[in-house]
């Protein structure tokens, strides 16, 4: 019982220090460079992580830890926020998602089922990936612009229900 109340009390902990999701440089990036691009302001998105407990020295938190983790908070938190467009920003994030593909879907919009949320996705590389790693600001750049212009569409419930995955390799433009 004793354990109970102390996991209990640490994610009442985490979660109030989730309140925190990207701050510093990352967290600037973010709002100042791609919520814009996207038309977005920090005030009018939530903003959480993948696993609220166990991430010391900001390391990457394991499968298990993102299974054991996000099956709770995070199912609550997409029941509870109702979002319209989920997205998910980074490697671990995207692991709620089974079949999505960072490196392939970011930036592409598509429908997919979180825990008991389905609705829609949009892959995104973690915001302090270009700040470690120069070439990866034109594609964050250019995914959060196409995001904002999508987003300004409206929602299209069918555009890419009838697109077909072809990742055969282009031989030409």
């Amino acid at each position: 019982w004793n354990m109970l109340n102390m996991l209990k009390k640490r994610i009442e902990i985490n979660q109030h220090e989730q309140q925190l999701c990207l701050i510093g440089d990352a967290g600037e990036e973010f709002n100042e460079t791609y919520l814009p691009l996207a038309g977005l302001s920090r005030e009018h998105v939530r903003v959480g992580n993948v696993v609220l407990c166990g991430k010391e020295n900001n390391k990457h938190p394991s499968d298990k830890e993102i299974e054991a983790c996000s099956r709770y908070h995070v199912a609550e938190e997409l029941a509870e926020g109702k979002p319209k467009v989920v997205v998910l920003m980074g490697a671990s994030a995207c692991q709620l998602v089974p079949d999505l593909h960072l490196d392939v879907e970011h930036g592409i919009p598509r429908r997919a089922r979180i825990f008991d949320w389905e609705g829609w996705v949009v892959a995104m590389f973690h915001p302090a990936a270009g700040m470690h790693n120069t070439s990866m600001m034109i594609p964050l750049l250019a995914d959060w612009e196409s995001l904002g212009e999508w987003l300004n569409v409206g929602l299209p419930e069918k555009i890419y229900e009838s697109v077909v995955k072809d990742y055969r390799l282009a031989e030409t433009k």
